[in-house]
């Protein structure tokens, strides 16, 4: 497992801030852990090892994840490939 580097500061702090900041200052600093953790993959991993997958099982899912993924990239050529089609002038007007 890589190494996540996750901090995050707290900034522009008086020494004594009032309520309202403080909680602004707090919801912005879990915004930012939240991203930062999304970014660095750390809940996708945790998830991954909640339970043990078998050798086997983990092969099936890659299996399955490369299917979809050409299945994607198949359907997506074919939707950029299509011409449109030229469209006819209403009322007999060029």
């Amino acid at each position: 497992m890589r190494k996540a580097n996750v901090r995050v500061e707290a900034r522009d702090m008086g020494y004594n801030p009032s309520f309202d900041e403080a909680e602004r200052n707090f919801r912005n600093l879990m915004a930012a852990f939240r991203q930062q953790c999304n970014k660095a993959g750390i809940l996708k991993e945790i998830k991954r090892r909640e339970y043990y997958e078998t050798p086997s099982r983990i092969a099936r899912r890659k299996k399955k994840e490369k299917e979809t993924l050409l299945l994607k990239l198949k359907m997506k050529e074919a939707f950029i490939e299509r011409p449109k089609p030229k469209r006819k002038p209403k009322d007999g007007k060029k």
